[in-house]
């Protein structure tokens, strides 16, 4: 059996070499664990979005240099079928809830609808509705899509906003 026998030096040298390590281990570790949950886009929420609206048909085609809406705005997370005159349409609401600060849609496209009692299902085909269903909606029975950008949350819970 081999005995290797260090003096006072190695003895310094290794536990420092130790703590080094254990330090540089926890640093690494802080740095690259995720910093905390990330906020969610949840019912009752205050969400400013850009938010950009085109006419588009059956086939699903659409001309992305002619929106029919483009702009950034702020909006109270809530359906159409609870607030008639605010509530987002069922197609926008479905696809914002749960997603994160900075999240960005692609293309969302929604079958036209009616829905003069904004119940949520379509007058015609019982299916839901998705989209402006009610003959006094700027976009009525129209064939959409929709594409949006989470810009700031305003947690419901929260008296602020993040950026």
């Amino acid at each position: 059996m081999v005995r290797v026998k260090f003096g006072r030096k190695g003895a310094r040298y290794g536990t420092l070499a130790a703590i080094s390590l254990v330090l540089f281990i926890s640093l690494a570790v802080v740095l690259l664990l995720p910093k905390g949950t990330p906020l969610r886009v949840e019912k009752y929420d205050i969400v400013e979005i850009h938010y950009t609206v085109w006419e588009s048909n059956l086939l699903k085609a659409y001309v992305p240099l002619d929106p029919l809406f483009n702009a950034t705005i702020g909006v109270h997370v809530v359906p159409i079928t609870e607030d008639h005159e605010k509530g987002l349409i069922l197609g926008l609401y479905n696809n914002l809830i749960g997603v994160t600060l900075y999240y960005e849609s692609g293309p969302i496209w929604l079958r036209k609808c009616v829905d003069q009692d904004r119940d949520g299902v379509d007058d015609n085909s019982g299916k839901p509705a998705l989209s402006y269903g009610n003959s006094s909606d700027q976009y009525f029975n129209m064939y959409l899509m929709i594409q949006f950008k989470v810009l700031a949350i305003q947690d419901a819970h929260e008296s602020y906003a993040l950026e």
